[in-house]
């Protein structure tokens, strides 16, 4: 303790002598550390590499927000819509009342798509008569044939098929019937009889099913 306070009381002697002498210094002068004028390096951070990773990061998570945010805006869209209309969404539905209409309407357009016009059956019936026709022609001519031949041929026996046969029997029922449908029509005809005795004659028989009604389907 003694040394230290003759210490303080030099030093305090040399401050005066300094003050006196201009500030100018005598004896030892011991140099002060001068501050170190470069800047300190700055140490890697060991976390330098996860700044990019934070960044991508926020940015996904910014982006996930945006997205979310945008879904929840058609959600309250698409619910809006269906309140005003329930309907509003019902592609298929929809599509398939518009397609119905379309075809009930070309069916109407057209007078029903299902409905055999009349003149196409008028139209079969002549050719089936003319086919009918055709065959009689046939068998006329074979007929005439045959009888020109004479007793040439008697002795021989004739050869027919079945299927021929019965052929010429459908043939014959085909112009029987065509025969009394014919009579038939005669005697309705009232404007070809002196009186109605035929006319009521008929219209009883038919009435009690003794003569089968005149088939007028293809008149």
């Amino acid at each position: 303790r003694i040394c230290a306070t003759r210490f303080s009381h030099c030093a305090e002697k040399e401050e005066k002598k300094m003050a006196a002498s201009g500030g100018k210094q005598y004896g030892l002068i011991i140099p002060q550390k001068s501050a170190s004028k470069s800047a300190p390096l700055s140490r890697p951070s060991i976390f330098g590499d996860d700044s990019d990773d934070e960044r991508s990061v926020g940015e996904s998570l910014q982006k996930e927000a945006i997205k979310k945010k945008m879904m929840k805006q058609t959600r309250l869209e698409m619910q809006k819509a269906l309140e005003q209309d329930s309907s509003v969404y019902e592609y298929d539905s929809v599509y398939d009342d518009i397609q119905k209409q379309r075809l009930e309407s070309n069916k109407k357009l057209l007078g029903g798509a299902d409905r055999k016009p009349k003149y196409i059956t008028q139209l079969m019936h002549a050719v089936e008569e003319r086919k009918k026709e055709q065959e009689r022609r046939e068998d006329r001519k074979i007929q005439k044939e045959r009888e020109a031949e004479g007793e040439q041929f008697a002795d021989k026996e004739a050869y027919v098929t079945s299927a021929y046969r019965q052929k010429l029997k459908e043939r014959q029922e085909e112009l029987e019937k065509e025969r009394r449908a014919a009579e038939l029509e005669a005697a309705l005809d009232v404007k070809k009889q002196k009186d109605l005795s035929g006319f009521y004659r008929h219209l009883l028989n038919q009435t009690v099913g003794e003569e089968p009604l005149p088939d007028r389907s293809t008149d």
